[in-house]
């Protein structure tokens, strides 16, 4: 009978489309976050705020896991997760064993690593399930582009209409509500249910011996600290650092640099200044916000620094970039370096002295710092359609992402990030600063834009040197704008059905 009901609604939502890929900071509520002396005997307090769950058991269930997307780790399976999270590693084990024991099922988990495009691993497997009329995996942990077509094709199911769900409580990230919400739907969403989503968070990377060595009188955590890190200062900074090591008279992979950076950098520069290609308005729709005043003098901003000789593209200029932006790094070759926290584990073995800060202002004047998280990178979380049992599949992802607030956020995040992969506490306020301004901007994520993506056309930029943002916007806006509204009328739509 589910299934019938689920199959017509799904019919009628066909046109339907979401796009609401939500990712938590590690902080949720204050932005302090809690601080355990072991994660894995933290018990709430009486008073503590607590999930509304079935209280049912399921008779040995087997709950399956779908992980598919770009980078190699996994929520729910540790086993699966590479080179330094250890401590997270053992979290997930024990809040999948908690989850076993109170609803009596036993949790399996498919993997598949791919990149999210649209069409990887996790829009395929979904949509194959569609076809049939089926579900073979009780919670998706699936690329944001992926989710994004998913919901897009009606395939995915509202998680604001699944029983048990909360999506305001604190274990939920309120970014993801506030940025990828459309029209009151959500298809897809994130927050202590994941680790991942961290880990795709961008920031910037910086080298403390080499402010010693090139004498800076200024340091960039202090300069966040008193409102003083902007564009302007850190390209000023990064102007003073271009060393020909092995005097070949070519600056290349063997010298010395101000920044190390990649293409994608460019979305996350717009991000730094609260921008982005979309933006959800007032009225709970999408609205086209790609281009202003403050996007025109951030991307010209960007781009004078990197067309400069002390701005080195590992991902333009190598094959092996990632061995070679390692390798540049961990030998006192670039001053500050453009990542995400991804990264952070690479450079266990390494002796370099590094600091983490956010990507600066655009200008003292704007309120909040501003940090992407990656499409290529992230995951979100979603429901088939066609589940078989809301109730069930409802009140354990509603506890998955409760005891996540209780295991694995303190595990990442004060046990691994802050005392196993950062040197000393001095980054540590500049963690809070970042994971408490990210910004999902549901634009790049919907992939808005004509021929091309508004995303792949500001890389295009970086890629080709040459700053034409505003013809390249001239050229594409009525298409990107059309696409906006049909968009914008399908989630009407799909409220009328949906929520009548």
């Amino acid at each position: 009978m589910k299934k019938t009901v689920a199959l017509l609604l799904a019919i009628l939502m066909l046109g339907a489309c979401l796009f609401s890929c939500g990712e938590k900071p590690p902080v949720t509520g204050d932005t302090t976050p809690a601080v355990t002396t072991d994660a894995a005997d933290t018990e709430p307090a009486e008073t503590a705020e607590l999930p509304k769950l079935s209280g049912e058991t399921y008779d040995g269930y087997e709950f399956t896991i779908l992980t598919a997307f770009g980078l190699a780790n996994s929520d729910f399976d540790g086993e699966k997760n590479t080179t330094g999270y250890d401590l997270v590693n053992e979290q997930i084990f024990r809040r999948n064993s908690e989850i076993e024991d109170k609803y009596d099922v036993t949790i399996e988990t498919v993997y598949e690593k791919g990149t999210s495009f649209g069409d990887g691993p996790g829009f395929r497997r979904v949509s194959e399930d569609y076809i049939v009329n089926d579900s073979s995996y009780d919670i998706c942990e699936i690329g944001i582009y992926d989710a994004a077509q998913l919901g897009l094709n009606g395939y995915l199911y509202d998680l604001n209409s699944l029983p048990y769900v909360d999506l305001q409580r604190s274990w939920w990230d309120q970014k993801a509500n506030e940025d990828l919400e459309i029209n009151g739907i959500m298809y897809y969403s994130t927050g202590d249910i994941s680790f991942i989503d961290n880990i795709a968070t961008h920031m910037i990377m910086f080298n403390k011996d080499m402010l010693k060595t090139h004498n800076f009188t200024e340091n960039p955590i202090t300069l966040v600290e008193e409102n003083k890190w902007t564009i302007d200062k850190l390209a000023e900074m990064v102007s003073k650092v271009s060393v020909d090591v092995d005097g070949n008279d070519v600056l290349d992979r063997n010298d010395t640099f101000g920044l190390l950076t990649w293409n994608d950098t460019i979305l996350a520069s717009l991000a730094s200044g609260r921008e982005r290609v979309c933006t959800i308005d007032d009225d709970g729709y999408i609205s086209l916000t790609l281009y202003n005043d403050r996007t025109v003098s951030i991307i010209d901003k960007y781009m004078t620094m990197n067309n400069t000789k002390n701005v080195f593209n590992y991902q333009t200029k190598t094959t092996d970039w990632d061995v070679c932006r390692k390798t540049m790094f961990d030998e006192n070759r670039a001053l500050f370096y453009f990542t995400l926290f991804t990264t952070v584990p690479k450079h266990l073995d390494s002796s370099v002295k590094f600091g983490i800060v956010p990507y600066p202002k655009l200008d003292e004047n704007q309120a909040d710092y501003g940090h992407y998280v990656s499409a290529t990178h992230a995951c979100v979380v979603a429901v088939e359609v066609f589940a078989d049992d809301l109730e069930c599949v409802g009140s354990i992802l509603e506890d998955f992402a409760y005891i996540g607030k209780q295991k694995i956020t303190p595990a990442y995040y004060e046990q691994t990030l802050k005392s196993r992969l950062m040197p000393d506490d001095e980054s540590y306020g500049m963690l809070d600063i970042i994971f408490a301004s990210r910004v999902f901007d549901v634009g790049i994520y919907y992939k808005i834009g004509g021929a091309q993506t508004f995303a792949a056309h500001l890389t295009g930029i970086i890629t080709s040197g040459t700053n034409n943002f505003t013809s390249r916007y001239n050229t594409y806006k009525n298409a990107a704008q059309k696409k906006v509204d049909t968009i914008n009328k399908s989630f009407e739509d799909a409220q009328v059905i949906g929520k009548e």
